[in-house]
């Protein structure tokens, strides 16, 4: 080497903007993956296929207890004169669901309650939107 000198070289800056970019978006793919709300795709029954061998359910899957639909059974009892059905049916949809109550929280329901249920539950429109869910998932137990 002649006598000449380098030149001092200058310190990078640092955080290079490279390092910024992979920084960002490394903040954008964590807050996307693992923070609420996740968001899923499409169920295309590979869940059911896989866990069902294996004796596994998704937490979401259980049902109410009877315990529930005897409280909305007698509830719904109570309210049927505001659902717009005339008296006297009103007091046999009463005493309907009043039975029905009784034979739910005594085990699973006789067939002829519910079948008389689900009659009555087309009396109204404001009946059904509240009768139809409730009598539909006893259908769905006895089934």
């Amino acid at each position: 080497m002649t006598g000449e000198t380098r030149g001092a070289r200058s310190r990078p800056r640092w955080p290079a903007p490279e390092w910024l970019l992979f920084g960002l978006i490394a903040l954008i793919l964590v807050r996307q993956v693992l923070l609420p709300p996740i968001v899923g795709l499409a169920d295309n029954g590979d869940f059911v296929r896989v866990l069902e061998p294996l004796g596994l359910q998704h937490a979401a899957t259980e049902a109410p207890g009877p315990s529930f639909l005897v409280a909305e059974l007698e509830q719904l009892a109570t309210e049927v004169k505001g659902l717009g059905l005339p008296p006297d049916r009103a007091l046999v949809v009463r005493e309907n669901l009043l039975a029905l109550a009784r034979s739910v929280a005594a085990g699973p329901p006789a067939w002829p309650l519910m079948s008389e249920a689900l009659g009555h539950a087309g009396a109204t429109p404001a009946f059904a939107r509240r009768a139809l869910p409730l009598l539909l998932e006893l259908v769905a137990r006895a089934a």
